[in-house]
């Protein structure tokens, strides 16, 4: 039989979903449906997203009863998706400070239990296509998130998509996704989650 895998997704808008005027879809359910398709209702996928939350306040706030990382946390999951660091940019922060939060993050859910935390690298956008200095910082994140990987229980995804201006996995913004844009980023995880599930299993089988 298949075990019950139970995921958790934590971030900041790109994890809510954000898309325009109260326009929510966050990546989860997407992710969630993909990985059905193969493991029936033996999978779950949860989220927590936090619009406009820098990794410094979701440091600050680990233990916020409905917003902190460290109590959205329990027992029974298998694997916490962390994509965040994109505000933190725009507050001018560095990417050792970046760096710092989120390996931070990680490791709350690694001591906790969470047997496995997936790092989605660093998301383009219109700011960052503009931007040389915002783009080489969106890079050195990303490959210091790579980095985690020296930790076998850290999987490192870079971000599945490039940004196209007007196009259509993009919200006009240019820093959010549309609809079809986080479909997209939820359904590319899978792939990377199937791989991390299916390790978990023949751990247990062993």
């Amino acid at each position: 039989t298949t075990r019950m895998h139970r995921i958790l997704c934590y971030g900041d808008s790109l994890t809510a979903g954000t898309s325009g005027f109260n326009e929510e879809y966050p990546y989860a359910p997407y992710l969630e449906a993909k990985l059905r398709e193969t493991r029936g209702d033996n999978v779950m996928v949860r989220y927590r997203g936090l619009p406009g939350w820098t990794t410094e306040h979701m440091v600050e706030d680990l233990d916020g009863e409905r917003t902190g990382l460290r109590s959205a946390l329990r027992k029974d999951l298998s694997l916490v998706i962390l994509l965040a660091g994109t505000n933190d940019m725009g507050y001018g922060k560095s990417a050792d400070e970046i760096t710092a939060n989120l390996k931070l993050l990680h490791n709350v859910c690694l001591d906790y239990g969470v047997p496995k935390t997936l790092a989605i690298g660093i998301p383009p956008s219109g700011y960052q296509s503009q931007n040389e200095a915002a783009a080489a910082l969106a890079s050195t994140v990303s490959a210091n998130l790579e980095a985690l990987e020296e930790d076998p229980r850290v999987t490192f995804v870079p971000f599945p998509f490039e940004y196209e201006r007007d196009g259509d996995n993009w919200y006009p913004d240019g820093l959010h996704f549309s609809k079809t844009g986080y479909k997209l980023l939820g359904e590319s995880l899978a792939p990377a989650v199937e791989k991390i599930l299916n390790s978990l299993d023949a751990q247990q089988d062993s």
